[in-house]
């Protein structure tokens, strides 16, 4: 094959001879490189994360894991101990402790700022060297030892103003008052998202002692990670056999500082992930290769010609690579786009909105190996949108089809292939529609549903104490309620550890009635409750009636008594007032996990629904105990009020302060923001949604399109011969568009036939039909009508035919 740089001219002149073509096909894959784009950066992101410090990738993790949590055991300040004094193929082995301080300066209101108590063998281990000052040093950590600080360039910055006489200076963090002796250089926040570095001070004198810690190190000169865990567990299996009783059940790791993901799981995860974007590339590919192969019909005397003159079937299969290259290159760079829109308002969705801090070496960039990624599925999606269709077009006798063409027949047509390729592409679209319809139902379902109460008149915000200072948390609370409510425009407080309509526990229930034999609670939500803790007085706050039973009361703090909601009630059955009710066991796969049912609350009550959680089953269940002030931190306070509400907002984190330095404020909102702000990733996933089954609908129509144009071309001297003869319109279209109608027809019926057999399987077997007959009957009427509308324009054309123009061949 031979390639110059008239090819690529004439590839960019065929996308603006065939604009349509160029601009679905080109959509579509840029969709599915944008999905794959984004699939590589964030599986990297969580595999293989680039550490920007020197020879980051030599920085590790050590932590155990709990299997029978199921989860990472983060008490390891004794462990660390040990493996600090023991451990050679890890050095500089340090500890950190994340915690947040209010930062309290004088006519200033409080802000709480990212801290981390941190051995001082952390700086030399990062070998970033301070901007201002000086590090930690080991004489810092030492018990008695005055208190110092050290801070990040951005809080310098934007918090203290850039003060150059800032080290020698005291801040005052929570309750301690420290002396700055350096400032961090811009993007340094290690291990996380810090802003700021005391003194880690705590020991352990046990296993299990202290508070949780992150445990990391250097990879010493010639260890690798392998021999690290080697040596780990070495070293763990001689304290296990002196404590079998903790650590039974801990496994110790090694793994890459920043990778979120189990080495064990990590080729399984990789192997998932990538199957399913190259599944997603070829499908949609091999669908714009039906419109190419539509195309090269329609182009057919140009390629018998260019073969008559000399050119073998290698260069006219490059110059068809070419066009496809051509358009792939573009929808590379339109998918780059996408992926890096997406990632950006992730990234604007995460730290902004739901201010959830990201860590210091992640940011809303591509990687490039993710761009590379991105220029071989480019390679991909143009080996099956141009090479197949041009083996099809150079196949055969060339020099026999110019004959047939001369005689205004074609000599290529749709095969097999191709009617597969639209049976399937319809088949999916159909079913995704389906899909869609539900979930379409549902956004709708939930903007139309209106809360029992107005949830813009409660100003709501979350509470932290100092884990350190929790003696005064009780005392804290009740004067931030009382002073809540000394306010004109406030009427009632309360708290709990999730709000109506926001973020709460999700668990799954068990009960029993009686004597009778426990049940799973088959929950609204994907078989799940919600949980909460709450004040007594929560539902008064929030104007809920209690329907059956009582309310909660000051003796209920801590007991074993719960109140549901009416959703929650009928699917315990009948009357649940007096039923036992509690957290089921979690087991999993060959008993890595195993945990024990909780004990038994019962029911006294049952309270009306809140209306601001929706599921396709009705309202969110919803269960509520009456939690101890200890069991609210952190909480959510929710201070009903009219009139000057914002007014007050603005002066929370000042009262806060006066109540008690440790008492740290976080999202200063109205109820009804809050919902908006969580429900946000779903309206744009929507969105999402809706866009790719647009180009489904839209690749569906236009292989149909392709379908019956290259039939109309095809067959244009039958077309006129017929005409002339005095055949009717109705006969005309009828033979024209047979096929494109069994092929949409049985797309339709596929797809339905998938849609049920998908609901009998999630619905165990069964299925309510009633529930499937207008979502099918809406999809595969609307299917036809696409399937209608793309078959008007090659319609037209058939009818036009001159049958003197089609026995001479013209047109």
């Amino acid at each position: 094959m031979t390639i110059s740089a008239l090819d690529f001219k004439l590839g960019i002149r065929m996308l603006r001879r065939y604009p349509g073509l160029s601009v679905i096909g080109g959509l579509a894959l840029s969709v599915a490189i944008a999905v794959g784009v984004l699939a590589f950066e964030l599986v990297n992101d969580q595999l293989n994360p680039s550490l920007p410090l020197d020879e980051g990738d030599r920085i590790v993790r050590i932590e155990n894991f709990d299997r029978a949590a199921g989860a990472l055991e983060p008490h390891a300040l004794y462990d660390f101990q040990v493996w600090r004094g023991e451990l050679r193929s890890v050095e500089q082995l340090g500890a950190a402790r994340s915690t947040e301080r209010n930062l309290i300066r004088p006519g200033v209101p409080s802000r709480p700022i990212r801290v981390a108590e941190m051995t001082p063998s952390a700086f030399p281990l990062t070998r970033v060297p301070p901007l201002l000052g000086r590090t930690l040093v080991e004489s810092d950590a030492l018990p008695g030892a005055p208190d110092v600080v050290v801070i990040g360039e951005d809080l310098w910055q934007r918090q203290l103003g850039g003060d150059p006489g800032i080290v020698g200076r005291t801040l005052q963090l929570g309750n301690t008052k420290a002396t700055v002796v350096g400032v961090m250089p811009e993007g340094f926040g290690f291990p996380r998202f810090q802003q700021a570095w005391l003194p880690l001070r705590e020991t352990a004198n046990a296993p299990g002692d202290g508070p949780p810690v992150l445990v990391f190190g250097r990879l010493a000169p010639g260890a690798t990670r392998a021999s690290a865990r080697t040596e780990v567990e070495t070293v763990s299996a001689r304290l296990a056999a002196a404590d079998p009783a903790y650590r039974e059940q801990l496994r110790p790791r090694v793994v890459q500082f920043a990778s979120a993901v189990p080495p064990v799981a990590a080729p399984i995860f990789m192997l998932v992930i990538f199957t399913a974007v190259l599944v997603l590339l070829v499908g949609v590919s091999a669908n714009v290769a039906t419109l190419m192969f539509a195309r090269t019909v329609l182009r057919e005397s140009e390629i018998v010609v260019r073969s008559a003159l000399g050119a073998t079937r290698g260069r006219i299969i490059a110059q068809l690579l070419i066009e496809s290259l051509v358009l792939a290159g573009a929808a590379t760079l339109a998918g780059i786009l996408i992926a890096l829109g997406v990632l950006r308002f992730i990234w604007y969705q995460s730290a902004v909105v739901r201010q959830v801090p990201q860590p210091f070496w992640s940011d809303a960039g591509l990687e490039p190996a993710t761009v590379l990624w991105a220029i071989g599925l480019a390679l991909v999606g143009t080996v099956v949108v141009g090479l197949l269709p041009g083996i099809k077009a150079t196949g055969g006798q060339v020099r026999s089809a110019l004959a047939r063409s001369q005689a205004g027949a074609s000599g290529l047509r749709f095969g097999g292939v191709w009617s597969f390729v639209i049976v399937a592409q319809v088949t999916f679209t159909v079913l995704c529609l389906s899909i869609a319809l539900g979930a379409t139902r549902e956004v709708v379902r939930d903007h139309r549903m209106r809360a029992a109460f107005a949830p813009q008149d409660y100003l709501t915000f979350e509470v932290q104490f100092d884990e350190e200072e929790g003696g005064r948390l009780e005392a804290a609370y009740r004067e931030m309620e009382r002073r809540l409510l000394a306010e004109p425009s406030v009427s009632a407080v309360t708290l709990a550890t999730g709000l109506p309509g926001a973020d709460n526990s999700v668990r799954r229930l068990e009960a029993q009635r009686g004597m009778e034999a426990p049940f799973l609670v088959r929950g609204n939500l994907d078989g799940m409750v919600l949980s909460s803790r709450v004040e007594p007085g929560f539902f008064d706050v929030f104007e809920l009636p209690i329907v059956a039973g009582r309310a909660f009361d000051s003796a209920d703090r801590g007991a074993r008594t719960v109140v549901v909601n009416e959703s929650l009630a009928r699917n315990l059955g009948g009357n649940p007032i007096g039923m036992q009710v509690r957290y089921a066991a979690v087991r999993g796969d060959g008993g890595v996990v195993e945990r024990e049912p909780e004990p038994w609350h019962e029911v006294v009550g049952v309270v009306t629904n809140a209306g601001m959680c929706a599921t396709d089953r009705g309202e969110c269940d919803l269960m509520c105990h009456a939690a101890l002030p200890s069991e609210l931190n952190p909480g959510y306070f929710a201070a009903q009020a009219r009139g000057e509400g914002s007014n007050l907002g603005a002066r929370i984190p000042s009262i806060a302060l006066e109540v008690d330095p440790a008492l740290r404020v976080y999202d200063v909102l109205r109820l009804d923001e809050v919902v908006r702000r969580r429900n946000l990733s779903g309206r744009m996933i929507g969105i999402g949604f809706f866009v790719i089954l647009s180009l489904a609908l839209m690749l569906s129509a236009a292989g149909l399109f392709a379908l019956v144009a290259v039939a109309v071309e095809r067959r244009r001297r039958e077309i006129g011969i017929r005409i002339a003869l005095g055949a009717s319109t109705r006969g005309v279209l009828k033979a024209v568009f047979a096929r494109a109608a069994a092929q949409l027809g049985v797309g339709i019926v596929l797809g339905n036939v998938l849609l049920l057999g998908l609901r009998i399987l999630q619905g165990g077997g069964t299925v309510k039909m009633s529930s499937l007959v207008l979502p099918m009957v809406g999809v595969s009427t609307l299917m036809a009508l696409v399937g209608i509308a793309a078959c008007v324009v090659p319609a037209r054309r058939a009818l036009r035919v001159q049958p003197t123009d089609a026995i001479r061949g013209v047109g």
